[in-house]
């Protein structure tokens, strides 16, 4: 049994589950209908294998970057088609996550950056 912090948003049924997610958030009824309501609602966007288990969460900004700069639909429920497990497996669906769930301190964010494109040096 999955704990009910983690409630499934992809389909209507679902709600009923969502309901203590909703109440521990001190956000009433009220849930989220798209991507950018995640902040205010003060969760995160987790991905959760069906093979697996697992669950990767991601900050609900870098995925509104990402599905915005790819075009695809950003209202709930996500579609779960960009995602893939580790394990290999794409039968994945999207699930809200609190924030105060983080773990604390949070892993250190990469300090790469990668170019948006490269030039040939001049001769």
């Amino acid at each position: 049994m999955r704990p009910p912090y983690i409630a499934c948003l992809t389909a209507p049924e679902s709600l009923a589950s969502s309901f203590p997610l909703c109440s521990q958030a001190g956000m009433g009824t009220r849930l989220p209908r798209h991507l950018v309501d995640y902040a205010r609602f003060e969760l995160d966007v987790g991905v959760r294998c069906a093979r697996c288990d697992r669950l990767a969460v991601f900050d609900p900004a870098d995925v509104l970057k990402h599905f915005t700069a790819k075009r695809w639909p950003t209202t709930i429920p996500l579609t779960p088609e960009p995602f893939r497990c580790r394990c290999g497996s794409r039968e994945v669906r999207t699930v809200a996550v609190p924030v105060v769930l983080r773990p604390q301190p949070l892993p250190a964010p990469r300090l790469l950056l990668t170019p948006i494109y490269t030039q040939e040096p001049r001769r």
